[in-house]
């Protein structure tokens, strides 16, 4: 897949992803009004553009695995943060307060956490099979020549 499709792509499936968990953290902190408007679904897709361009700092090998994380982190951390205190009523009010943004950059972390942990969790057995795959190619010697 070429870069900017790999871009695009996950970007989209990060759109509807949040969508979806906005839509559920709405409806866990007893958000009356369960819409989302063209500015709001602009600031998802801002957010989700965000978190997938994130992503090619994970792919960069020069920086340490534990600082790519970091910066990964942050910069996430940061953009979920934003949206949360974009969201408006269509009053005007901030909807979520700073203790419901905190709580749910808590959340947000532990989700982080796990997720990292499950990916090199699948990652790490792969990874060994292709070593082992490696391996295998290097000890064949021909009987023909």
């Amino acid at each position: 897949m070429k870069p900017i499709e790999k871009f695009l792509y996950h970007a989209a499936v990060y759109t509807v992803t949040i969508s979806i968990l906005f839509f559920i953290f709405a409806r866990m902190s007893s958000v009356n009004e369960l819409s989302i408007s063209f500015s709001k679904y602009l600031t998802i897709f801002a957010l989700s553009l965000v978190i997938s361009g994130a992503e090619f700092i994970l792919t960069l090998d020069k920086l340490p695995r534990y600082l790519r994380h970091i910066i990964h982190y942050i910069v996430l951390a940061i953009s979920f943060s934003i949206v949360f205190l974009t969201v408006r009523t269509s009053s005007g009010e901030f909807q979520f307060r700073a203790a419901t943004v905190f709580a749910a950059l808590i959340i947000f972390s532990i989700m982080y956490i796990v997720a990292i942990v499950f990916f090199y969790a699948l990652a790490k057995p792969a990874a060994g099979a292709k070593k082992e795959k490696g391996k295998a190619k290097k000890n064949y010697t021909s009987k023909f020549s």
